[in-house]
């Protein structure tokens, strides 16, 4: 009757510890799941760290043919200036030069439309001749202003626009180096970080 008394108490013993081992487990569960997303965590970070070193790697080895074309940029479009701003005074004659040739017919038929009377024959033939010529001019001018050339102060934009390119390759071939070694630091951190939270779980 006394081990069946003891036994009893026993039981009674076990049971009532079930509530607190189930509690140790859920926490026990949680605290994997915990450690399982902070490894997720680090080896993500880790994998962006290495990503972001991996392209500024890149970047650096990309620098010197950048720099290269942008510099071939810079002295085309110098060479190129000079012909450029020709062209441009040449359109601006041309221009001045057609609007004097319109004004100037428009003068001339205006004065042939005044003519009246038959002792008026010659001058309005002369008048015509005149107007003939000046179309015969207009008609190169039209087409000669017709492409408007790059104005001076668009030259001098692009090729400015040209040169602070060329200089923020050049600062960037000096930064970039010291920049690289710190991402390889914090890389480096971080992948000890992921490999020590899964270490935590493995």
């Amino acid at each position: 009757a006394q081990r069946i008394i003891e036994a009893e108490k026993r039981i009674d013993e076990l049971q009532a510890a079930i509530p607190k081992t189930e509690g140790e487990i859920v926490k026990a569960g949680d605290a994997v799941k915990a450690a399982e997303a902070a490894a997720a965590e680090a080896a993500k970070k880790s994998a962006e760290a290495a990503a972001r070193v991996a392209a500024m790697e890149k970047e650096i080895a990309d620098l010197p043919g950048k720099i290269a074309a942008v510099d071939k940029q810079v002295k085309d479009a110098e060479v190129k200036k000079p012909a450029q701003l020709d062209a441009f005074k040449k359109h601006q004659a041309a221009v001045a030069e057609l609007t004097a040739a319109e004004q100037a017919m428009a003068g001339l038929i205006a004065e042939k439309a005044k003519l009246s009377g038959a002792g008026q024959t010659d001058k309005a033939a002369e008048l015509s001749k005149k107007i003939s010529e000046l179309v015969a001019k207009i008609d190169p001018l039209n087409k000669a202003t017709a492409s408007v050339p790059t104005a001076p102060a668009e030259i001098d934009a692009q090729i400015a626009a040209l040169k602070k390119q060329l200089a923020d390759l050049n600062a960037a071939k000096g930064a970039r180096p010291k920049e690289l070694e710190e991402a390889k630091k914090v890389a480096e951190a971080g992948k000890k970080s992921a490999d020590d939270a899964a270490a935590k779980i493995g």
